[in-house]
């Protein structure tokens, strides 16, 4: 090379050099459009064979000019830049930068892809936070709360993603039941303006889940006015439920009436039945009581017992009978389901007229149930009466004489 030549080469260098540290501190100040205008320029001076590490690092700084612009063209340059330049050092990064393109544009099965395939130990500090923060939120809304929380736990205190991974660690700690984990980590989150209005909530739930019914009373009152319609309704669900595990019977009536009545479900019912039931008004309480029972179960047996006493209480033996029927199911609650069997027997021998065989039916049931009974004087002379108005006398007399 002549010696012309080479102080040109040395001039064009330095000019090279100068530009390149001009853009960079465009780019430090996110002065996107000017350093992209700039990198257009630099892109024409330089020779593609002799600058190549130049040209790569315009290429690869123009396309994060083009994301960063947000234009339209970015997914295109993006993938063009990691097809064009398979060897480039810049290339995981370029990868990464479409991932969180995807990510951002709630597109998780491409960004999983994207993030998948590059090289996370190649991130600089600030990357790995980004690849943690969005790779732990696709984990998390695929319900892969272990991916999801070894991604969430990974973001330093000192990050600006903590408060965000903060929070959804919590939340997987109070979606699996670890109330003391999850309280402490949301009540971090008290103060921060993107959290602070729901973590209320969540301490609610996790104090009524560990039977502090004093504190979801007291607070949940307080949060009833803050609350949107659907929120509202469960605010008032967990209130009814507090009052009524207190035994403060009027309070749970009081909110659980103000419950939507499409949401009303067998717990919620039972809880208006009961209460009702409690207070005395034996008639309102049918009702919800009636709505609990259908499903062969502890609760179904539970308001039948409760039923069949409401019924009772307004004279209305045939359905006491029904209901009493109902809870004499096996498999529950034996105190139940023998005073249950019990009062069925005995409210199908009042009923009397055409029924008396199947008092005799009920009562003898009743006996090979529960052999031995404190009751068993008392059902075996109504079983004797129930013989005799039957016009079963020789099973009768043979009852009298046993």
């Amino acid at each position: 090379m002549s010696l012309m030549a080479a102080t040109v080469v040395c001039a064009q260098s330095t000019t090279t050099h100068t530009n390149r540290a001009n853009i960079e501190q465009m780019l430090d100040l996110g002065r996107w459009g000017e350093a992209r205008a700039a990198l257009e320029r630099l892109a024409k001076e330089l020779d593609p064979v002799v600058d190549l590490y130049d040209v790569e690092w315009v290429e690869y700084n123009k396309v994060r000019c083009i994301v960063e612009l947000d234009i339209a063209e970015a997914e295109d340059a993006m993938i063009a830049f990691i097809r064009n330049n398979p060897s480039s050092i810049y290339r995981n990064n370029v990868r990464f930068m479409l991932a969180s393109y995807y990510s951002d544009d709630n597109d998780f099965a491409r960004a999983e892809q994207e993030f998948l395939e590059g090289d996370y130990k190649a991130l600089d500090r600030r990357a790995r936070e980004r690849y943690d923060i969005r790779m732990g939120y696709i984990y998390f809304l695929k319900n892969d709360y272990l991916m999801a929380m070894q991604h969430f736990s990974k973001i330093k205190r000192n990050s600006e993603y903590y408060p965000h991974a903060l929070y959804y660690r919590s939340y997987i700690q109070y979606y699996n039941g670890e109330n003391g984990a999850a309280r402490e980590g949301f009540k971090q989150l008290a103060d921060n303006d993107t959290y602070r209005y729901l973590i209320p909530f969540y301490l609610l739930q996790i104090e009524y889940r560990d039977g502090n019914y004093d504190y979801v009373i007291s607070e949940g009152t307080k949060l009833l006015d803050m609350t949107s319609e659907n929120t509202r309704a469960d605010l008032q669900r967990i209130i009814a439920e507090s009052y009524f595990i207190k035994g403060d019977y009027a309070n749970a009536i009081r909110f659980i009436s103000e419950y939507p009545a499409t949401l009303m479900g067998r717990q919620e019912n039972y809880i208006l039945g009961y209460s009702l039931y409690r207070m005395a008004r034996y008639k309102e309480a049918i009702t919800p009581l009636a709505k609990v029972c259908g499903a062969n179960d502890a609760l179904t047996q539970n308001a039948a017992f409760h039923l069949g006493d409401c019924y009772i209480r307004i004279k209305d033996k045939e359905h006491a009978a029904s209901a009493f029927a109902m809870a004499s199911v096996e498999g529950f609650n034996e105190n139940i389901a023998e005073e249950s069997l019990l009062n069925y027997g005995r409210l199908k021998f009042e009923l009397g007229g055409g029924v008396f065989n199947e008092a005799v039916n009920v009562l003898q049931g009743y006996l090979q149930r529960y052999p031995g009974t404190k009751y068993e004087a008392e059902v075996k002379a109504l079983l004797i009466a129930a013989y005799y108005n039957s016009k079963d006398y020789d099973a009768a007399y043979a009852a009298i004489k046993e």
